[in-house]
Protein backbone atom coordinates (compact mmCIF):
# COMPACT_ATOMS: atom_id res chain seq x y z
CA UNK A 1 0.00 0.00 0.00
CA UNK A 2 1.69 3.26 -1.10
CA UNK A 3 2.15 5.83 1.65
CA UNK A 4 1.91 9.42 0.41
CA UNK A 5 3.09 12.31 2.57
CA UNK A 6 0.98 15.43 2.12
CA UNK A 7 2.25 18.88 3.06
CA UNK A 8 -0.92 20.49 4.45
CA UNK A 9 0.72 23.85 5.18
CA UNK A 10 1.35 24.84 1.56
CA UNK A 11 -1.05 26.55 -0.82
CA UNK A 12 -3.74 29.19 -0.81
CA UNK A 13 -6.36 26.82 0.61
CA UNK A 14 -4.14 25.25 3.27
CA UNK A 15 -4.73 23.21 5.28
CA UNK A 16 -8.41 22.56 4.50
CA UNK A 17 -8.04 21.41 0.88
CA UNK A 18 -5.26 18.91 1.60
CA UNK A 19 -7.01 17.47 4.68
CA UNK A 20 -10.33 16.99 2.90
CA UNK A 21 -8.58 15.33 -0.02
CA UNK A 22 -6.78 12.91 2.30
CA UNK A 23 -10.04 12.07 4.09
CA UNK A 24 -11.82 11.29 0.83
CA UNK A 25 -8.94 9.24 -0.56
CA UNK A 26 -8.75 7.17 2.63
CA UNK A 27 -12.26 5.85 1.98
CA UNK A 28 -11.77 4.97 -1.68
CA UNK A 29 -8.30 3.59 -2.36
CA UNK A 30 -5.57 1.37 -1.02
CA UNK A 31 -3.45 4.39 -0.12
CA UNK A 32 -2.12 5.60 3.21
CA UNK A 33 -1.63 9.34 3.71
CA UNK A 34 0.65 11.11 6.18
CA UNK A 35 -0.52 14.65 6.85
CA UNK A 36 2.24 17.05 7.87
CA UNK A 37 0.86 20.15 9.55
CA UNK A 38 -0.38 21.67 12.78
CA UNK A 39 -1.79 18.61 14.54
CA UNK A 40 -4.68 20.42 16.26
CA UNK A 41 -5.82 22.12 13.06
CA UNK A 42 -5.48 18.97 11.00
CA UNK A 43 -7.35 16.81 13.50
CA UNK A 44 -10.17 19.35 13.82
CA UNK A 45 -10.57 19.47 10.05
CA UNK A 46 -10.52 15.68 9.79
CA UNK A 47 -13.38 15.43 12.24
CA UNK A 48 -15.50 17.42 9.80
CA UNK A 49 -15.23 14.65 7.18
CA UNK A 50 -15.79 10.93 6.97
CA UNK A 51 -12.40 9.19 6.85
CA UNK A 52 -10.64 5.93 7.62
CA UNK A 53 -8.35 6.53 10.62
CA UNK A 54 -6.39 3.38 9.76
CA UNK A 55 -5.13 5.02 6.58
CA UNK A 56 -4.29 8.51 7.85
CA UNK A 57 -1.38 9.53 10.05
CA UNK A 58 -0.62 13.05 11.28
CA UNK A 59 2.88 14.44 11.82
CA UNK A 60 3.02 17.76 13.65
CA UNK A 61 4.76 20.76 12.07
CA UNK A 62 3.42 24.30 12.38
CA UNK A 63 6.04 26.12 10.28
CA UNK A 64 5.61 26.85 6.56
CA UNK A 65 7.13 28.89 3.74
CA UNK A 66 4.81 31.46 2.13
CA UNK A 67 4.33 31.63 -1.62
CA UNK A 68 6.29 34.90 -1.95
CA UNK A 69 8.79 34.54 0.89
CA UNK A 70 12.53 34.38 0.30
CA UNK A 71 13.09 30.69 0.88
CA UNK A 72 16.68 30.49 2.11
CA UNK A 73 16.17 33.33 4.58
CA UNK A 74 13.14 31.53 6.00
CA UNK A 75 15.13 28.30 6.18
CA UNK A 76 17.70 29.93 8.45
CA UNK A 77 15.33 31.98 10.58
CA UNK A 78 12.70 29.53 11.80
CA UNK A 79 12.07 25.91 12.54
CA UNK A 80 12.10 23.30 9.83
CA UNK A 81 9.10 24.01 7.55
CA UNK A 82 6.45 21.43 6.74
CA UNK A 83 7.76 20.60 3.26
CA UNK A 84 11.18 19.81 4.75
CA UNK A 85 9.59 17.53 7.34
CA UNK A 86 7.67 15.83 4.53
CA UNK A 87 10.85 15.33 2.49
CA UNK A 88 12.52 13.90 5.57
CA UNK A 89 9.88 11.16 5.71
CA UNK A 90 10.86 10.16 2.18
CA UNK A 91 14.52 10.11 3.17
CA UNK A 92 13.88 7.77 6.12
CA UNK A 93 11.58 5.47 4.18
CA UNK A 94 8.49 6.40 6.19
CA UNK A 95 6.72 7.53 3.01
CA UNK A 96 6.93 6.67 -0.69
CA UNK A 97 5.93 9.95 -2.35
CA UNK A 98 5.36 13.62 -1.55
CA UNK A 99 2.59 16.00 -2.62
CA UNK A 100 2.65 19.73 -1.86
CA UNK A 101 1.07 22.97 -3.05
CA UNK A 102 3.60 25.08 -1.18
CA UNK A 103 6.36 27.35 -2.41
CA UNK A 104 8.02 25.50 -5.35
CA UNK A 105 11.47 26.83 -4.51
CA UNK A 106 11.08 25.47 -0.97
CA UNK A 107 10.03 22.10 -2.36
CA UNK A 108 13.07 21.83 -4.61
CA UNK A 109 15.39 22.95 -1.82
CA UNK A 110 13.89 20.46 0.66
CA UNK A 111 14.24 17.44 -1.61
CA UNK A 112 17.66 18.53 -2.87
CA UNK A 113 18.98 18.75 0.68
CA UNK A 114 17.53 15.50 1.99
CA UNK A 115 17.24 13.07 -0.92
CA UNK A 116 19.91 11.51 -3.08
CA UNK A 117 20.08 12.45 -6.73
CA UNK A 118 19.87 9.79 -9.40
CA UNK A 119 23.09 8.74 -11.19
CA UNK A 120 24.41 11.48 -13.45
CA UNK A 121 22.01 14.16 -12.16
CA UNK A 122 23.61 17.46 -11.16
CA UNK A 123 20.53 19.70 -11.12
CA UNK A 124 16.91 18.83 -10.43
CA UNK A 125 14.23 19.67 -12.97
CA UNK A 126 10.61 20.68 -12.44
CA UNK A 127 8.21 19.54 -15.16
CA UNK A 128 4.89 21.13 -16.06
CA UNK A 129 2.24 20.19 -18.60
CA UNK A 130 0.42 22.62 -20.85
CA UNK A 131 -2.22 22.39 -23.63
CA UNK A 132 -1.08 22.08 -27.20
CA UNK A 133 -2.50 21.39 -30.63
CA UNK A 134 -3.13 17.83 -31.74
CA UNK A 135 -1.52 16.91 -35.06
CA UNK A 136 -2.74 13.32 -35.23
CA UNK A 137 -5.42 11.05 -33.79
CA UNK A 138 -4.67 9.75 -30.30
CA UNK A 139 -2.06 12.39 -29.53
CA UNK A 140 -1.93 13.58 -25.93
CA UNK A 141 -3.62 17.01 -25.69
CA UNK A 142 -0.96 18.14 -23.23
CA UNK A 143 2.81 18.43 -23.64
CA UNK A 144 5.50 18.59 -20.94
CA UNK A 145 7.99 21.40 -20.40
CA UNK A 146 11.18 20.73 -18.39
CA UNK A 147 12.60 22.71 -16.56
CA UNK A 148 10.18 25.41 -15.38
CA UNK A 149 12.24 26.88 -12.57
CA UNK A 150 14.13 24.36 -10.45
CA UNK A 151 17.44 25.07 -12.22
CA UNK A 152 17.81 28.65 -13.43
CA UNK A 153 20.85 27.91 -15.60
CA UNK A 154 21.71 24.51 -17.02
CA UNK A 155 24.43 22.61 -18.82
CA UNK A 156 23.99 20.45 -21.88
CA UNK A 157 24.22 17.40 -19.62
CA UNK A 158 21.39 18.78 -17.48
CA UNK A 159 19.14 19.11 -20.52
CA UNK A 160 19.95 15.54 -21.56
CA UNK A 161 19.02 14.37 -18.05
CA UNK A 162 15.72 16.32 -18.20
CA UNK A 163 14.90 14.67 -21.52
CA UNK A 164 15.76 11.19 -20.25
CA UNK A 165 13.73 11.53 -17.06
CA UNK A 166 10.85 13.30 -18.76
CA UNK A 167 10.63 10.48 -21.28
CA UNK A 168 10.39 7.87 -18.53
CA UNK A 169 7.66 9.86 -16.79
CA UNK A 170 5.70 10.29 -20.04
CA UNK A 171 6.01 6.59 -20.86
CA UNK A 172 4.84 5.27 -17.50
CA UNK A 173 2.46 8.01 -16.36
CA UNK A 174 1.08 9.48 -19.59
CA UNK A 175 1.22 6.22 -21.54
CA UNK A 176 3.34 7.50 -24.45
CA UNK A 177 5.31 4.62 -25.93
CA UNK A 178 7.92 6.83 -27.61
CA UNK A 179 7.63 10.46 -26.50
CA UNK A 180 9.10 12.98 -28.91
CA UNK A 181 11.72 15.28 -27.40
CA UNK A 182 12.30 18.86 -28.54
CA UNK A 183 14.96 21.37 -27.48
CA UNK A 184 13.65 24.91 -27.01
CA UNK A 185 15.88 27.23 -29.00
CA UNK A 186 15.95 30.45 -30.98
CA UNK A 187 16.38 28.68 -34.31
CA UNK A 188 16.15 25.33 -36.03
CA UNK A 189 19.81 24.95 -36.99
CA UNK A 190 21.84 22.49 -34.96
CA UNK A 191 24.28 25.23 -33.92
CA UNK A 192 21.60 27.79 -32.96
CA UNK A 193 21.51 29.41 -29.54
CA UNK A 194 25.18 29.26 -28.59
CA UNK A 195 27.59 26.52 -27.61
CA UNK A 196 25.60 25.11 -24.65
CA UNK A 197 22.45 24.55 -26.69
CA UNK A 198 24.46 23.25 -29.65
CA UNK A 199 26.15 20.77 -27.30
CA UNK A 200 22.75 19.76 -25.90
CA UNK A 201 21.50 19.20 -29.44
CA UNK A 202 24.44 16.86 -30.13
CA UNK A 203 23.86 14.93 -26.91
CA UNK A 204 20.12 14.55 -27.48
CA UNK A 205 20.62 13.51 -31.10
CA UNK A 206 23.18 10.88 -30.11
CA UNK A 207 21.33 9.40 -27.13
CA UNK A 208 19.97 5.91 -27.96
CA UNK A 209 16.36 5.39 -26.93
CA UNK A 210 15.35 9.05 -27.15
CA UNK A 211 13.15 10.18 -30.04
CA UNK A 212 14.73 13.60 -30.56
CA UNK A 213 12.89 15.74 -33.12
CA UNK A 214 15.34 18.66 -33.04
CA UNK A 215 15.02 22.25 -31.97
CA UNK A 216 11.66 23.81 -31.11
CA UNK A 217 11.16 27.52 -31.65
CA UNK A 218 8.86 29.62 -29.51
CA UNK A 219 6.17 29.59 -32.17
CA UNK A 220 6.10 25.76 -32.05
CA UNK A 221 5.68 25.30 -28.30
CA UNK A 222 1.91 24.86 -28.47
CA UNK A 223 1.98 22.74 -31.62
CA UNK A 224 2.13 18.96 -31.79
CA UNK A 225 5.74 18.57 -32.88
CA UNK A 226 7.13 17.50 -29.49
CA UNK A 227 5.64 15.75 -26.45
CA UNK A 228 8.45 16.95 -24.17
CA UNK A 229 10.26 20.27 -24.54
CA UNK A 230 13.48 20.77 -22.56
CA UNK A 231 15.02 24.12 -21.67
CA UNK A 232 16.78 26.04 -18.92
CA UNK A 233 14.67 26.79 -15.87
CA UNK A 234 14.71 30.55 -16.38
CA UNK A 235 13.32 30.18 -19.90
CA UNK A 236 10.80 27.51 -18.94
CA UNK A 237 9.49 29.53 -16.03
CA UNK A 238 8.92 32.54 -18.29
CA UNK A 239 7.18 30.37 -20.90
CA UNK A 240 4.77 28.67 -18.50
CA UNK A 241 3.85 31.92 -16.75
CA UNK A 242 3.35 33.61 -20.10
CA UNK A 243 0.97 30.83 -21.12
CA UNK A 244 -0.92 31.23 -17.84
CA UNK A 245 -1.28 34.96 -18.43
CA UNK A 246 -2.48 34.77 -22.03
CA UNK A 247 -6.05 33.93 -21.04
CA UNK A 248 -6.34 37.19 -19.12
CA UNK A 249 -4.80 39.12 -22.01
CA UNK A 250 -7.10 37.39 -24.48
CA UNK A 251 -10.14 38.27 -22.38
CA UNK A 252 -9.06 41.92 -22.23
CA UNK A 253 -8.44 42.06 -25.97
CA UNK A 254 -11.79 40.37 -26.54
CA UNK A 255 -13.55 43.06 -24.53
CA UNK A 256 -11.73 45.73 -26.52
CA UNK A 257 -12.65 43.87 -29.70
CA UNK A 258 -16.29 44.45 -28.90
CA UNK A 259 -15.89 47.99 -30.16
CA UNK A 260 -13.83 46.88 -33.15
CA UNK A 261 -16.31 44.42 -34.55
CA UNK A 262 -16.98 40.72 -34.84
CA UNK A 263 -13.71 39.90 -36.63
CA UNK A 264 -11.63 40.85 -33.58
CA UNK A 265 -13.87 38.90 -31.20
CA UNK A 266 -13.86 35.84 -33.47
CA UNK A 267 -10.08 35.91 -33.78
CA UNK A 268 -9.35 36.08 -30.06
CA UNK A 269 -11.88 33.48 -28.92
CA UNK A 270 -10.01 30.32 -30.02
CA UNK A 271 -6.84 31.56 -28.29
CA UNK A 272 -8.67 32.23 -25.04
CA UNK A 273 -10.40 28.86 -25.15
CA UNK A 274 -7.14 27.01 -25.76
CA UNK A 275 -5.23 28.67 -22.93
CA UNK A 276 -8.21 28.32 -20.57
CA UNK A 277 -7.49 24.59 -20.61
CA UNK A 278 -4.53 25.27 -18.31
CA UNK A 279 -7.05 25.62 -15.48
CA UNK A 280 -8.39 22.14 -16.22
CA UNK A 281 -5.05 20.37 -15.78
CA UNK A 282 -5.08 19.89 -11.97
CA UNK A 283 -8.59 18.43 -12.16
CA UNK A 284 -7.66 15.84 -14.80
CA UNK A 285 -6.50 12.43 -13.56
CA UNK A 286 -2.94 11.72 -14.66
CA UNK A 287 -1.92 15.37 -14.96
CA UNK A 288 -2.23 16.79 -11.43
CA UNK A 289 1.09 17.97 -10.08
CA UNK A 290 4.42 18.86 -11.64
CA UNK A 291 6.99 16.13 -10.93
CA UNK A 292 10.37 17.06 -9.52
CA UNK A 293 12.78 15.07 -11.70
CA UNK A 294 16.22 13.86 -10.67
CA UNK A 295 15.54 12.20 -7.29
CA UNK A 296 14.79 8.57 -6.53
CA UNK A 297 11.30 9.33 -5.23
CA UNK A 298 8.01 10.68 -6.55
CA UNK A 299 7.48 14.33 -5.63
CA UNK A 300 4.57 16.31 -7.09
CA UNK A 301 4.34 20.10 -6.93
CA UNK A 302 0.79 21.45 -7.19
CA UNK A 303 -0.22 24.97 -8.13
CA UNK A 304 -0.50 27.22 -5.03
CA UNK A 305 -4.22 27.65 -5.76
CA UNK A 306 -4.88 23.90 -5.90
CA UNK A 307 -8.24 22.84 -4.52
CA UNK A 308 -9.53 19.53 -3.16
CA UNK A 309 -9.93 17.85 -6.55
CA UNK A 310 -6.36 18.65 -7.54
CA UNK A 311 -5.02 17.21 -4.28
CA UNK A 312 -7.05 14.02 -4.75
CA UNK A 313 -5.75 13.55 -8.29
CA UNK A 314 -2.18 14.25 -7.18
CA UNK A 315 -2.37 11.69 -4.36
CA UNK A 316 -3.72 9.07 -6.76
CA UNK A 317 -1.14 9.95 -9.41
CA UNK A 318 1.72 9.71 -6.89
CA UNK A 319 0.45 6.32 -5.71
CA UNK A 320 0.20 5.06 -9.30
CA UNK A 321 3.75 6.18 -10.04
CA UNK A 322 4.97 4.33 -6.93
CA UNK A 323 3.05 1.16 -7.81
CA UNK A 324 4.37 1.26 -11.39
CA UNK A 325 7.95 1.53 -10.18
CA UNK A 326 8.64 4.85 -11.87
CA UNK A 327 11.53 5.82 -9.52
CA UNK A 328 13.30 2.53 -10.30
CA UNK A 329 12.74 3.05 -14.04
CA UNK A 330 14.24 6.52 -13.81
CA UNK A 331 17.23 5.21 -11.89
CA UNK A 332 17.80 2.53 -14.50
CA UNK A 333 17.52 5.07 -17.33
CA UNK A 334 20.04 7.41 -15.72
CA UNK A 335 22.40 4.59 -14.78
CA UNK A 336 22.37 3.45 -18.40
CA UNK A 337 23.05 7.01 -19.58
CA UNK A 338 25.90 7.42 -17.11
CA UNK A 339 27.37 4.13 -18.36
Amino acid sequence: MPRIVLDTQGGEFAPAAAVEAAARVSLENGIEVVLVGHVDQVQALLEGHAYDPQRILVRHCAAAVGEFEEVRRVWHSRREPSVAVAAGLLATGEADALVTAGNPEATVLAVAQQLDRLPGVERLGLASVYPREIDEAGQDPFAMLVDVGAAVRCTAQDLLAFATLGAVWAQHVSGLATPRIGLLNAGLREDAGGEMLAAAHRLLRGRPGLHFVGNIEGSEITRGKADIVVCEGLVGNVVIKLLESIEEVAAAVGRHGGSEGWRARLGIRPLAQQIARLKEIPERPGYAGAPVLGIGHVCLQLHPRARVGAFINAIKLAAKAVRDGVPAEMRAAMAGRAG
